[in-house]
């Protein structure tokens, strides 16, 4: 199976994937923008039916797709934020892992980011979770 995600004519590549992939899908804006991306996420499923496919997205929009059968789980990010004065978990859970766990433990072959990185500091954030998952691949 093949992830098309462009042609080498205009400089990006096609991705090959095992049929049973693990793969994040990674939206983490409004609940608009999130709901643009649901026919990317059927043609996903429709290509990967075996793949395992997750969903990092805000707690805010999460609950628009919540028991959607094309996704597996729904991380919803708001619940791994730090606060940076002192470290711990904003919502209070202290025994609520770093994302940078929850991510690499589940081992995704690859990470798909629904995103336009128009600005620097949303760039970084996202190169941050990309790279946090340890994935063999991915696109943004």
């Amino acid at each position: 199976m093949v992830l098309h995600l462009g042609d080498k004519m205009n400089g990006h590549k096609q991705i090959i994937l095992p049929p049973e992939a693990r793969v994040l899908a990674v939206q983490i804006y409004a609940r608009g923008t999130l709901l643009l991306t649901t026919p990317a996420l059927v043609a996903l499923r429709q290509s990967y039916p075996r793949a395992r496919i997750d969903l990092l997205a805000s707690s805010r929009a999460a609950p628009l797709l919540a028991s959607w059968e094309v996704l597996d789980d729904i991380i919803e990010l708001e619940r791994y934020l730090v606060n940076a004065e002192d470290g711990k978990v904003e919502s209070g859970k202290d025994s609520t892992p770093p994302l940078r766990t929850v991510l690499r433990g589940r081992g995704y072959d690859a990470v798909i980011v629904f995103a336009h990185l128009f600005e620097p500091i949303t760039t970084f954030k996202l190169r941050h979770i990309v790279r946090s998952t340890d994935a063999k691949t991915f696109s943004m």
